[in-house]
């Protein structure tokens, strides 16, 4: 019995050290990535400023050099202020936010475009094939639908993006300390919310903040300390929080999975992980049956089974030429009759590409997709959609009459032009002066990447730790299998991102700097 344990033990470990190499080598090349995008490449960036920001970089740089004990101190004391004076920043936030809907609200193109027009009625959404074959949007259209309005969409999406900065702190602070809490609304406030992504009225960002709540009360349920009841109705919650989040985007709840997979290892008995495991399918079919009901009896679009693209399609799609969305790969799954039909043509065509490439090229491949969907620190704001139904683009502004003096003012066209994407020749298809916000979005991006790095070296078999880690890695992992090729991806698991970019600096220098505080006494 005990030579037994031991080997139990020792397969457990294995496991656990297994999934921090992992998760070491993924954010390795993931920040290598990083630093290599295309969003520091000037010569690629049709921008007239371009060679004034590479001198004045140059300058910044050397001066830091020279002054690097000086500037040492001064990020300190800068990150010392930030932290104790968060409710003014996100104040702060608020007010970019509310600036930037009222001077540039817009419709974004690709699906938000069709999605928001059926929604609106301009497209006969019974007739229309895009929910048939993608009925993963279909709460999203009901939203919309009863929204109807493109600037209330925006607001909402505020709130949405405002709400999941926020629940970040409570969770990091229940999973680690306060001071985590506080470098993980920071980053998250960094990263999303000083962006323009709520103008982009779709399921990467409404979803976030039903996955927050969702990690929220995992943890809960996860605290022995707390009253058997609460943990209970924190259980049911998650449940009922993840059910949402999964029917606006399936892989959303990639934490779900990983939460359970490391409560079996770490429980190491089937009994008290199936109880727990039905009391949250419990709460989650609170809301899945009746959707489904609701779903299955309205008049808005008629779903055939026939019709909906099954996932064997995304996983062809992930194996295309970059591993993306291609119209020729979507009408091929189209073609197919049945839905018995579409999966054998999908499977076919994926044997057919991963014979080709073959074992050497197919991990080539993996790689190369790999870095092209998470090099961008933008969120790859703009690389979506084309012509009319451009990502934002000055013909599809919004026509609010309320909103028409502030879109249509000489400083609306000046803010647009750091973040619309209107074509200007060579290069990205982007405004004037959007390098600026690719430029200092990767620069945060990269600080909240090496942060994540930092967690994978410390507190080993730690639960908490080891949850987000494999959030993480199963994210990275379906977004290689299927369809991925665009760092937008990456929004869904922004609550558990910047929550380990937290514990990452906070264990590694958090621990330093009390030392040195000690040590100066």
């Amino acid at each position: 019995m005990i030579k037994n344990s031991k080997k139990v033990i020792n397969k457990t470990n294995f496991l656990y050290e297994a999934l921090f190499v992992v998760a070491f080598l993924l954010s390795s090349f993931w920040l290598f990535s990083a630093i290599r995008s295309e969003n520091f490449s000037l010569e690629l960036i049709y921008s007239q400023n371009g060679a004034y920001i590479f001198i004045l970089s140059l300058i910044a740089l050397t001066v830091s050099y020279l002054n690097r004990d000086k500037l040492k101190n001064w990020l300190s004391y800068v990150i010392r202020f930030l932290c104790n004076n968060i409710v003014a920043v996100f104040g702060v936030m608020i007010l970019f936010q509310i600036v930037t809907l009222l001077f540039a609200s817009g419709l974004s193109g690709y699906d938000v475009y069709g999605l928001y027009h059926a929604a609106m009625g301009d497209i006969d959404s019974q007739k229309w094939t895009y929910l048939q074959n993608y009925p993963n949007n279909f709460l999203l259209f009901l939203f919309m639908r009863i929204v109807h309005s493109l600037t209330l969409l925006q607001i909402l999406n505020i709130i949405a993006i405002d709400f999941s900065i926020a629940m970040s702190y409570f969770t990091a602070k229940r999973l680690f300390d306060k001071q985590t809490a506080r470098y993980s609304i920071l980053l998250f406030i960094a990263t999303l919310g000083f962006s323009p992504w709520f103008l982009n009225t779709y399921s990467d960002t409404f979803v976030l903040p039903f996955v927050s709540l969702g990690i929220f009360f995992l943890t809960c349920w996860s605290e022995k300390s707390i009253a058997p009841h609460y943990r209970l109705i924190s259980l049911l919650s998650a449940g009922f929080f993840s059910s949402i989040a999964y029917y606006l985007k399936p892989s959303a709840i990639i934490f779900v999975i990983a939460y359970f997979l490391i409560s079996i290892l770490k429980l190491g008995k089937f009994k008290p992980f199936f109880i727990s495991f039905l009391v949250f399918i419990i709460g989650a079919l609170v809301f899945a049956m009746p959707f489904t009901l609701y779903k299955n009896n309205q008049n808005y679009v008629h779903f055939d089974k026939n019709k909906v693209f099954p996932m064997t399609h995304f996983l062809m799609l992930g194996i295309s030429k970059n591993g993306m969305y291609n119209g020729p790969d979507v009408q091929l799954t189209r073609s197919a009759k049945t839905a018995k039909e579409k999966k054998e043509v999908n499977i076919r065509v994926f044997k057919q590409r991963l014979k080709q490439l073959g074992t050497l090229g197919y991990t080539k491949f993996l790689y190369g997709k790999y870095c092209k969907t998470i090099h961008d620190g933008t969120y790859a704001w703009g690389a979506d959609g084309a012509g009319k139904t451009g990502f934002l683009v000055t013909s599809n502004l919004n026509p609010s009459e309320k909103l028409s003096p502030f879109i249509h003012s000489n400083f609306g066209s000046f803010l647009r032009s750091f973040i619309y994407t209107d074509g200007n020749g060579q290069g990205y298809t982007n405004g004037k002066n959007t390098f600026f916000y690719r430029f200092i979005a990767q620069i945060i991006y990269i600080i909240m990447i090496f942060g994540i790095l930092l967690s994978t070296l410390k507190s080993r078999y730690d639960f908490k730790v080891m949850w987000l880690l494999l959030s993480m890695i199963g994210l990275m992992l379906f977004l290689l299998l299927f369809e991925g090729g665009r760092s937008r991806y990456l929004i869904q698991t922004l609550p558990v991102f910047v929550i380990l970019a937290a514990y990452g600096y906070h264990s590694k220098f958090g621990t330093q700097n009390l030392k040195s505080r000690s040590k100066n006494k």
